[in-house]
């Protein structure tokens, strides 16, 4: 598929002029927000005046970074908000290496490759196969089922954004009805909680199974012994680890130290394959999907239910919310909302060097706009 030379314009014409009103909030774990304003300051909200929420705890936006690493809190992304005269919408971007929306947001990527690759079908591009058979262009009908699987891996994305907003948006919730107190509590609206937690994990694999579907078409490899592959385990364990290895994702799980070779499993037995590597963020979270899905819900777990509202051993002036996880290695209850988000701002990076690996476009159009 033959690539824009980037010299390209979209223009667009201003057909009508409207009130537009953008805030940019910076989502936090623990139940914060922030925010920064025009003076090179950074609010937090909620703080505490009077027995009221309300934004303040003013900092330098150069020490940002280094306040929010001293109190454990952690930047889940930034939730850009529109408001016109139609109506609100809201665009998301990742903290990874964190720009504005859409340039790092995965989903959005992805969603441009799936209309690249049906551009290029309406154009009569062909697009080849990687690996073995790149001299041989891939059929027509695959050609439609990757711009399917694209769009469909852009909507997994963009459920997992959602899912760990709204886990975010709990916690923020709970400590601003909570506050200003300690108090560690069980209450019912944990299920609402549980349920943001299984959105993330279900789209996280709805994810991984469509990607690996699309990696199959490139190699060639739908089928293999006659049985189809349709998820990211059934690819590598059927699929010969020198084969894999011509996908530059591959690689770069294997450089990473996430995949490793192991044996085979079912009609693979006795065979070298790649496998997840143990001890590993993306082994954990594979686990923990498997743990809500096949095993028991999450919220079930010993202390899951709870809620705690606390202060950070070195700053009395702010409040956080966190609820726990199963216990890890060292017998503590783990933060849910971290422990998600490290898995999440890993997935958001993968996906985003996946979708550069395709070898298809994945940047937005650049636009003018002319007065």
């Amino acid at each position: 598929m033959e690539k824009p030379t980037g010299d390209e314009r979209i223009d667009a014409e201003l057909v009508s002029i409207q009130g537009i009103d953008v805030d940019e909030i910076i989502i936090l774990t623990d139940g914060l927000k922030a925010r920064s304003r025009d003076d090179g300051c950074v609010q937090f909200y909620p703080i505490w005046r009077d027995g009221e929420p309300t934004w303040g705890g003013d900092i330098l936006c150069e020490t940002f970074r280094s306040f929010i690493e001293d109190r454990c809190i952690e930047v889940i992304g930034v939730k850009q908000i529109t408001r016109t005269n139609d109506g609100t919408h809201w665009r998301w971007a990742p903290a990874n290496a964190c720009h504005n929306p859409p340039h790092n947001n995965p989903s959005y990527r992805w969603s441009f490759i799936s209309s690249g690759i049906r551009q290029s079908i309406k154009s009569g591009t062909r697009l080849n196969f990687i690996g073995e058979k790149s001299s041989e262009p891939i059929s027509d009908v695959d050609t439609r089922r990757l711009a399917d699987l694209a769009k469909h891996i852009a909507i997994d994305l963009h459920q997992l954004n959602h899912a760990i907003a709204m886990m975010a948006e709990h916690l923020h919730t709970e400590l601003v009805s909570q506050g200003p107190r300690c108090s560690r509590y069980s209450h019912i609206r944990n299920l609402d909680l549980s349920a943001h937690v299984h959105g993330f994990f279900q789209a996280f694999s709805a994810a991984r199974d469509h990607y690996a579907q699309f990696l199959t078409i490139q190699i060639g490899r739908k089928k293999v012994k006659g049985l189809p592959i349709d998820s990211m385990s059934k690819l590598l364990n059927a699929v010969e680890p020198s084969q894999l290895r011509q996908l530059n994702l591959i690689k770069l799980l294997e450089q990473r130290n996430l995949l490793e070779i192991g044996e085979g499993a079912h009609n693979h037995a006795g065979e070298c394959r790649l496998v997840y590597k143990s001890d590993t963020w993306l082994k954990y979270t594979n686990k923990l999907r498997n743990r809500f899905t096949h095993g028991s819900p999450y919220g079930t777990s010993p202390d899951e239910d709870i809620t705690e509202i606390y202060q950070p051993d070195c700053d009395s002036t702010i409040y956080l919310a966190k609820s726990f996880l199963e216990k890890g290695e060292e017998g503590f209850p783990l933060n849910i909302l971290r422990t998600t988000n490290h898995s999440y701002q890993a997935i958001c990076g993968l996906f985003l060097f996946a979708a550069e690996a395709t070898g298809y476009e994945s940047s937005p159009p650049l636009v003018t706009t002319n007065f």
